[in-house]
């Protein structure tokens, strides 16, 4: 009778044992489910690089009606020009609709080199970012060339406002007029 007894009680631990196992099995898998479900969410609210194209600018000056700040991100070859300033303390001012965190910067002098030619073309310039706990300034030294050039500005703190300041030009012989074509600003919004 007691080998009867322990068979059953052997069988009723041997079930509950299978019982539990599977049960934390469950549960160890729905956690790990949650988990995965959790990373995908991750992944989907995570930010992508993107161009970041301002809603305004303003610049110290600029030679006429179609050689204003705006061209600098309206993807048109005329560019920026100053009021025949050499570049002497010029600067333009880049206002975005809300802050954003600005990864890099592509600027490119004129891609023509028989226009390029015709304008002195910014050498070392700084850039401002304006943020809610100061001002954190990039300075670097633009190429005299046709080709686009990158610059790595890693501002972790946002910006509703970025300021270019040339610092100096290149003083091309002959010219009285600065000139940039274009300005892009890569990061993150919102």
């Amino acid at each position: 009778m007691k080998t009867l007894k322990n068979n059953k009680n052997a069988i009723l631990l041997f079930t509950l044992g299978i019982l539990t196992g599977f049960l934390i099995n469950v549960v160890l898998s729905e956690i790990s489910h949650q988990k995965i479900l959790e990373d995908i969410e991750a992944l989907e609210e995570e930010m992508f690089i993107q161009v970041l194209t301002p809603i305004n600018c303003t610049s110290s000056s600029q030679l006429n009606e179609y050689q204003g700040c705006e061209n600098l991100y309206g993807y048109t070859s005329d560019g920026w020009e100053d009021n025949n300033q050499n570049c002497n303390d010029q600067w333009i001012e880049f206002e975005f609709s809300e802050p954003v965190a600005v990864e890099f910067v592509v600027m490119q002098n004129y891609a023509y080199e028989g226009l390029k030619a015709q304008k002195d073309s910014i050498k070392y310039f700084e850039l401002i970012f304006k943020t809610e706990n100061g001002e954190n300034v990039f300075e670097e030294t633009l190429q005299n060339t046709t080709d686009s050039q990158w610059f790595d500005t890693l501002q972790m703190e946002k910006s509703k406002f970025i300021r270019l300041n040339v610092v100096s030009s290149y003083d091309t012989l002959g010219v009285n007029t600065c000139h940039l074509q274009s300005i892009d600003f890569y990061g993150y919004n919102g």
